[in-house]
């Protein structure tokens, strides 16, 4: 089930659901809320790996960050990917999770956004994918609004997201081991 928008506000107010929200600007579209980007990373040379027990993603530079004071307009090169946080922390509750919707905007200039969801538990800015998959650059301001975020309700227990990405995390700079979630599901 998809929580209406009124739910969300109730869910904001009551349990923080989501912090950091732009009350001047606020627009809700539909049953969810829009969220801003506020961290934009370059991929730098360097490969990633993704094994059964290590991780690792190429390293990134940050090249921009929001700033209300200053606006700060970067423009997104053709075939670069780059990765990017939001300026909105999400504090994802146990029975509840958050589905990434990126404006459509976005893929009608060529500019696919990667980000999925945020899992019960998860607490933190929300990272994502931007390529630019077009021919031209496309420019984009820092605070601007890049996704809707809508909120999905868990029948039965979930299991609590205590992952690497927890906290907004938006690239893992060295190899590491992977987190393992522990399995409530017992055997009868």
């Amino acid at each position: 089930m998809i929580l209406g928008i009124d739910k969300v506000l109730e869910l904001i107010k009551t349990k923080n659901l989501v912090e950091g929200l732009d009350q001047e600007h606020l627009n809700f579209e539909g049953c969810g809320i829009d969220i801003r980007i506020g961290e934009l990373y370059e991929m730098v040379e360097d490969e990633g790996f993704l094994h059964i027990e290590t991780r690792k993603t190429p390293n990134f530079k940050l090249i921009a960050e929001y700033d209300k004071e200053k606006p700060i307009k970067i423009k997104l090169k053709p075939g670069k990917v780059y990765s990017a946080t939001t300026i909105e922390k999400i504090n994802t509750p146990e029975d509840l999770f958050g589905w990434f919707i990126p404006r459509s905007t976005l893929y009608k200039c060529g500019i696919v956004v990667q980000g999925i969801r945020t899992d019960p538990g998860y607490k933190g800015k929300f990272s994502f994918i931007m390529i630019n998959t077009s021919n031209k650059d496309f420019e984009i301001q820092m605070g601007a609004r890049i996704a809707n975020m809508v909120f999905h309700k868990v029948e039965g227990k979930a299991n609590l997201y205590k992952g690497q990405w927890q906290g907004g995390r938006a690239f893992i700079p060295k190899e590491e081991k992977q987190v393992k979630q522990e399995n409530f599901i017992q055997e009868k």
